[in-house]
């Protein structure tokens, strides 16, 4: 496998890779002289980021449509960056390469300096670092651009999925989607129970991929069976989370803490869909917790 930085103490791993991202190849919680793993984790040499346990999205998360947005009276057309895919997916962080700038046995952050031909002109720092039985990141994003510009983001976990897991996380609505995965109209959560994880419950067992809104940054998810529980925790502006899972017959689920609504550069507010309007040196930070413990 390509170059790996592995963070560990007495309660927990994981293993980052540079080269993809500064991404994730695994998280595991040291229970009993075992491992369980806690994201999903990578079988081989990754051929894109879906193989990865954990990516990062920035500078914005999901998709964009429109073949680009439209900003201060400015157009800015955006590549597709990924096959088969029609729309710009996921920004660039996870396409490029990291440098590891310091690490120690229990924490390492990674720097990027990304001049891609998107309109986003950026700095990258991410920061793991592990916290007794907690898995820290703290993403920051710099503007260089000579023009404020939109920027959002956010976390890409891959979890297992097994016929016992539940999942809690609060919302108030969720958007539905259209063929091309862009969002058409929200929906409260209240009386559709089977969108709603506002007590725990099991996983549905249709195809599902929606953004949530009206998240409090708090999660909870649970393999009885492994006898694993996992809390999730992230700090504002992650204030969304993307929920996907294609379905009962799938070995896995995505549970993604974001910034932002899908689509939302090209909302009639972008500000108000989560996007921040950056100044040339301004930062954003997002930060979040995935806390493994026994159950």
């Amino acid at each position: 496998m390509a170059d790996q930085l592995v963070l560990e103490n007495s309660q927990i791993c994981a293993v980052v890779l540079p080269q993809y991202g500064a991404g994730l190849a695994r998280f595991d919680l040291r229970w009993r002289g075992n491992r369980l793993p806690v994201f999903r984790p990578l079988a081989g040499e990754p051929k894109d980021e879906c193989d990865l346990a954990l990516f990062l999205l920035a500078p914005f998360s999901n998709r964009i449509g429109q073949g680009g947005f439209a900003w201060h009276g400015r157009r800015y057309p955006l590549p597709a960056n990924w096959a088969d895919e029609p729309c710009p997916l996921h920004g660039d962080a996870w396409q490029q390469a990291w440098t590891v700038t310091e690490r120690s046995s229990s924490q390492a952050r990674l720097e990027l300096k990304s001049r891609h031909t998107m309109p986003f002109a950026y700095d990258a720092q991410i920061d793991w670092r592990l916290e007794g039985a907690a898995l820290c990141a703290t993403l920051t994003l710099t503007h260089r651009g000579p023009d404020t510009m939109l920027y959002g983001g956010g976390f890409h976990p891959w979890f297992l999925r097994e016929p016992d897991v539940q999942l809690q996380a609060l919302a108030d609505g969720w958007w539905a989607e259209d063929a091309r995965h862009l969002p058409t109209h929200w929906q409260a959560v209240a009386g559709d129970e089977s969108r709603d994880f506002r007590s725990a419950r099991p996983l549905p067992a249709e195809f599902v991929n929606a953004l949530y809104t009206g998240w409090n940054g708090q999660a909870k998810m649970l393999w009885p069976r492994r006898g694993l529980a996992l809390e999730v925790g992230a700090d504002a502006p992650l204030n969304r989370y993307v929920f996907y899972s294609p379905g009962a017959e799938a070995d896995f689920f995505c549970f993604e803490p974001v910034s932002h609504d899908i689509d939302a550069h090209n909302r009639a507010s972008p500000q108000q869909a989560g996007l921040v309007a950056l100044d040339e040196g301004a930062d954003l930070r997002l930060s979040a917790r995935f806390t493994a413990r026994p159950s």
